[in-house]
């Protein structure tokens, strides 16, 4: 019985994944939710999709070389929960009803 193993066969969990496409970004953005308060990189959902076609490219780029390196910045490997308590009575103060889609 043979044990060898084929040299051609990649079994290491550092096979290359396939590529994260434009449509996969351009999806993805189009998935944030509207509304929110900006995160940890102070970035709000309105500026990135004000310029799509620059943020797709930049972040189908982004998306991939970290897929491919397996290199995350600490920064992302972190979160931060804010808790804000509804307190009875409050009034819910709306925008205008073209602001957000969701």
């Amino acid at each position: 019985m043979d044990e060898s193993k084929d040299d051609d066969a990649d079994t290491s969990v550092e096979a290359k994944a396939a590529p994260i496409l434009m449509d996969d970004v351009r999806e993805a953005i189009r998935r944030f939710p509207c509304g929110k308060a900006a995160g940890y990189d102070d970035l709000p959902t309105e500026l990135i999709e004000l310029d799509s076609d620059v943020i797709e490219r930049v972040f189908c780029k982004l998306c991939n070389l970290l897929v491919n390196t397996g290199e995350w910045s600490e920064d992302w490997k972190r979160s931060v929960f804010v808790t804000i308590p509804k307190v009875k009575g409050a009034r819910t103060l709306r925008g205008s009803p073209h602001d957000c889609t969701d």
